[in-house]
């Protein structure tokens, strides 16, 4: 396990813990349903039918499930047209964050990738948790799709939903997180966005987090708790 803690930042104890996990997403398919809409149980390719956890999700999806230990997580596999969204609600957010903070494009030129999730929600199946979807880009290019979990309390208080952008310092740190091997600690938070904001952005284990509040007011950004997946485009 890697723990990394503790920057100063402008004369400011700024807090930003990665630890590594091995989080590898599979294909599963939902066999059946609680009957509200939800993922109780789904097969995987040898056929072996499990207990998953599967917010919105009805029995016949595929679904991308990783197991967190105590649970597998799954989320349903975007439709086409859902990415061809996806993808234009990240590159409009995007934009928008560059607007606010001109300095969030140096920090972008400094990295190797980054991902982008236009909008992380509270989420109605994990009290206190939250989920978003993003897209993956390497040296620019469109490479695949993330899936972001939150099992923990990380949402401060009068805030409902958020950007979150991951910027991969190397080659590196990126395959990492396509390989799902890394995940954000407990008690992990973030620069939070506004003009010469993405300037105090340091990276901690080859990752620096940037966030947006898209409703409410953010004065801290707490990230903690948070998994991830990846989908190849």
């Amino acid at each position: 396990m890697l723990r990394l803690c503790g920057k100063t930042v402008g004369g400011v104890f700024v807090v930003l813990c990665l630890v590594s996990t091995v989080a590898m997403a599979a294909e599963m398919t939902c066999t059946a349903s609680d009957g509200k809409g939800n993922c109780t149980a789904a097969a995987g390719p040898d056929g072996k039918v499990v207990v998953v956890v599967g917010e919105g999700i009805k029995v016949g999806d595929k679904m991308e499930c990783v197991d967190r230990g105590s649970v597998i997580d799954c989320t349903a596999q975007a439709a086409l047209e859902d990415q061809a969204a996806l993808v234009a609600d990240a590159t409009a957010r995007l934009q928008q964050m560059q607007t606010e903070d001109p300095a969030l494009g140096a920090l972008l030129q400094r990295g190797d990738g980054y991902a982008l999730f236009p909008n992380v929600g509270k989420a109605g199946l994990v009290v206190g948790g939250a989920h978003g979807r993003g897209v993956v880009y390497e040296r620019g290019q469109h490479i695949g799709y993330s899936a972001l979990t939150q099992g923990s309390v990380g949402l401060q208080a009068g805030v409902q939903s958020f950007s979150e952008l991951l910027v991969f310092e190397t080659p590196a740190a990126l395959e990492r997180f396509k390989a799902g091997q890394f995940g954000l600690a407990a008690d992990a938070s973030a620069v939070v966005l506004k003009s010469g904001a993405a300037t105090n952005a340091h990276f901690v284990d080859g990752v620096a987090v940037v966030v947006h509040p898209i409703s409410g007011v953010m004065v801290q950004a707490a990230i903690g708790g948070q998994q991830f997946t990846y989908q190849p485009k």
